[in-house]
């Protein structure tokens, strides 16, 4: 009826997870629905939305597409047909396009019936197959769909842990919590399932002995005892040999075991192939890999589904499913290592055979094989897939595999540089750089000074530079690195450092040089002829004029933006109006500056690119806060903030908390403000952005100050004095607060004149980085400081007020034009 829900049900191996959800499936048929289930699969390697490609499958003859052009899902169900024309394919294009397109297609599903989506074994999922749940769930609103995943309760990591507590917040989100049979609903069960005759008062606890009330094994242990003539069916009535005793195995890994000894010879070691497939295998792929003939395999499979091993697969009459994983897991720990190293090889051989789209599983097949050469390949393909649906963990740890069984020198460079590149978009960055550090020592006598080892230095440095390496320790690394490029003539990687260089040197305040190299590179990337390259470069180059207020910036964005449009790069056309947009705002054009943003957000949704559109939302909320458009900025803020929360960009989120605390300080909600500060601080610290948290606490400082809590204040003041320690001349964003803070402690402790002091030289640094900020530190601080007798504040006042009027800033105008009064009303006193 259009109420989409989410049910997670939880409990030990056996509990009965998988066989309740199967109880949904005549309730599901009665109202017309359609169940289908995807399966995670235990793997060192998993392939990535491997439970949503089998979903997907499952309901594809549900869809009715016509007309509908797909960018990204043919990725993932190629039965959809070839991928657009155009369509990136390095992974450089928008997963939320794909997360998107997943939630279309199941929609277009639960139209024509209800769809119940079932996600077996989710605690083995691979992280894309999460975040395609969690943003599916963002998406639900009507639609006729139900979703419920099983999880195994003791391989529940801190991970998944953390993912079914975010699924939690949802309030459509339940848990069902399954616990083992109690004594007395084993002697209930026992009894309706010997219709109701009594098997004897001993067999009842000694079965709660061995099966402490586990229903799969309490089924195991009586199957073996009939199985074994124990439990005996004559003359209309079970009955037990209670003086044979109970002589069960007590390991549940024996107990699944000795049940399957009870199988013929033959059929133990074609279910072993079937197990190394996997819980699910295809008849036709295990008769491929040398189970057996077609006949072999059926006369197994039936041999096994009636001693309850195996099971019909709902979805493909082709396709069987062991009855529970503990049978796959039994299976494979009894069979001869050497055999099913074997085994694995003749899989990953069907499997390169009938379906090399499959490389994920080729590539784990001949990992368990130890086939290096093999495995190198096909862990390189399945990297490169991951990659190209934007699953980054996983695409990691199949370059990671491939570079484990790399032997040439120029393999290993090669899945070492794709591991970085990677690690950097995943935000692994110290697992990066140690592979980085362990490739570059094994190959430090290697004669080998390729392109791809240039790159891989580069890259480490990168890596380094995201934990917190100095910029002046990375820019001389980058510098060695330039000259090793232009010895060897490799002009692309000369390019890539020349842009690097240039921001290295925005970030120590050398914008001369940092403009010099930035031109450098553009000059560089057109002799070169590569479009993706120069337009990078015209961003940097943009980037570092818009720092020093050059409105020359906006030629190269507009640029940029052009090449990015021929090649359908959409992260780089939003990110070159949102740069415009920072442009204009800098210079005071604010109908300029909001038109820009106000294009970068439409963008953003068209291009389903919620992480650039958030940012285009949080810039535009920034132009409304100074604007004095206060409500404006709050709905931006709030949507910057939904659209964060939801792509899971904590600094983001972070940068958008801050600036809340802002707009409530400015609106005069100096209890919300302490509140939002008191957030953005936490935050800040957990992810290690000290700038802000210092910017924040110095906000609470204010905040708290303005509601009479001096000792509250000055205590925050402590706190931000120690964090800056000796970095007096950092200059950051929100570092005006710490400055505003500073000011009114001087006041209330030695006096106006020292604290007038102090405001000059605040507004001096700022004067050389922020504009705004050093306009606002003295609107901030001129009144009290000049109604308490320090009069030299009048000239700072009288140095800002035609600006602010000049850049539009509507609060601080109407505050300038009050101290104007004020110094008037002085005078004529």
């Amino acid at each position: 009826d259009g109420r989409p829900q989410i049910v997670a049900i939880a409990g030990e191996a056996g509990v009965g997870k998988s066989t309740l959800v199967r109880q949904l499936l005549p309730e599901v048929r009665l109202r017309n629905g359609h169940l289908v289930m995807g399966r995670a699969v235990e793997a060192d390697v998993k392939p990535p939305y491997g439970p949503w490609a089998e979903v997907l499958g499952a309901v594809r003859s549900r869809v009715d597409a016509t007309g509908r052009e797909w960018r990204e899902l043919p990725r993932l169900l190629p039965s959809l047909g070839p991928i657009r024309a155009g369509a990136p394919s390095d992974g450089s294009g928008s997963k939320y396009v794909l997360y998107d397109e997943i939630v279309d297609f199941l929609r277009l599903a639960a139209t024509s019936c209800p769809l119940v989506v079932v996600l077996d074994d989710m605690q083995w999922a691979d992280s894309a197959s999460w975040d395609t749940l969690e943003h599916l769930l963002t998406q639900l609103e009507d639609d006729r769909v139900m979703i419920a995943l099983t999880l195994r309760a003791e391989d529940v990591n801190a991970d998944v842990t953390a993912r079914r507590r975010r699924l939690s917040r949802d309030e459509r989100f339940q848990e069902i919590q399954l616990q083992r049979l109690t004594r007395d609903e084993v002697e209930q069960w026992l009894a309706a399932a010997s219709q109701g005759q009594e098997l004897g008062d001993k067999l009842l606890p000694a079965l709660y002995r061995h099966t402490e009330g586990n229903p799969f094994l309490v089924l195991q242990v009586l199957r073996s005892l009939i199985e074994d003539g124990e439990i005996l069916y004559a003359d209309g009535k079970w009955t037990w040999r209670e003086t044979s005793g109970l002589r069960l195995p007590v390991a549940v890994s024996d107990l699944m075991a000795r049940r399957l000894e009870r199988l013929a010879p033959r059929t133990r070691q074609i279910l072993t192939t079937a197990a190394v497939i996997g819980r699910v295998f295809d008849i036709d792929l295990a008769v491929a890999a040398g189970a057996g003939t077609e006949d072999e395999l059926l006369d197994a499979i039936d041999e096994a589904v009636a001693a309850a091993v195996l099971e019909p697969s709902r979805q493909d009459s082709d396709r069987f499913a062991f009855a529970h994983t503990l049978l796959v897991d039994s299976i494979r720990a009894t069979a001869n290592p050497r055999r099913l190293r074997r085994t694995h090889q003749a899989v990953a051989e069907a499997l390169a055979s009938r379906s090399p789209a499959a490389a994920a599983e080729i590539a784990g097949h001949y990992d368990l094989a130890g086939d290096a050469a093999r495995t190198f390949h096909w862990a390189m393909r399945a990297g490169r897939q991951a990659k190209g649906v934007y699953a980054h963990d996983e695409a990691m740890s199949f370059f990671s595999m491939a570079h484990r069984h790399a032997e040439a020198a120029g393999d290993q460079l090669e899945s070492a540089l794709l591991v970085a590149q990677v690690a950097e978009t995943a935000g692994r960055y110290a697992e990066g750089e140690r592979l980085c550090n362990q490739t570059l020592a094994e190959l430090a006598e290697s004669p080998d000074v390729s392109s791809n080892l240039r790159r891989l230095r580069r890259h480490r440095e990168r890596l380094r530079q995201l934990q917190g390496q100095s910029s002046r320790q990375t820019l001389e690394a980058y510098h060695r690195l330039l000259d090793d490029a232009e010895v060897a003539g490799d002009e692309a990687e000369r390019i890539e450092l020349l842009m690097t260089i240039s921001q290295a040197q925005a970030r120590l305040g050398d914008w001369p040089e940092a403009e010099r190299v930035a031109r450098d590179a553009i000059r560089r990337a057109e002799d070169l002829g590569d479009a993706r390259l120069l337009a990078d470069a015209l961003v940097r180059l943009g980037a570092t004029l818009v720092l020093v207020g050059n409105q020359e910036a906006l030629q190269y964005y507009e640029r940029a933006s052009s090449l990015f449009t021929a090649s359908g790069d959409w992260y780089g056309i939003v990110r070159c109006q949102i740069n415009a947009g920072i442009v204009y705002s800098l210079a005071g054009d604010t109908t300029a500056a909001e038109a820009a943003y106000q294009r970068a957000v439409t963008l953003g949704r068209e291009a389903h690119a919620p992480d650039v559109g958030g940012v285009a939302s949080l810039n535009l909320g920034v132009l409304y806060m100074k604007a004095g458009r206060y409500d404006d900025a709050q709905q931006y803020f709030e949507e910057a903030r939904r659209l964060f929360t939801q792509v899971k960009n904590e600094p983001h989120r972070l940068a958008t908390l801050y600036n809340l605390g802002h707009l409530a300080r400015e609106r005069g909600e100096a209890e919300r403000a302490v509140a939002w500060y008191d957030e953005s601080a936490q935050l800040a610290r957990q992810i290690a952005q000290a700038d802000v948290e210092i910017g924040a606490i110095a906000g609470a400082g204010l905040a708290a100050w303005s509601l009479g809590r001096r000792d509250a204040a000055l205590h925050a003041l402590r706190d931000v004095e120690a964090l800056i320690g000796g970095r007096r001349e950092w200059w950051f964003q929100g570092r005006e607060l710490v400055e505003a803070l500073r000011v009114r402690s001087l006041h209330a402790q030695v006096g106006p004149v020292l604290a007038a002091d102090a405001l000059a030289r605040g507004v001096s640094a700022a004067e050389a980085h922020d504009a705004y900020g050093a306009a606002w530190l003295v609107a901030e601080l001129a009144p009290e400081l000049a109604a308490a007798g320090a009069g030299a504040v009048w000239e700072l006042v009288a140095k800002y007020a035609g600006r602010v009027d000049a850049l539009g800033y509507a609060p601080l105008s109407r505050r300038y034009a009050a101290l104007n009064r004020a110094q008037r009303l002085a005078s004529a006193g």
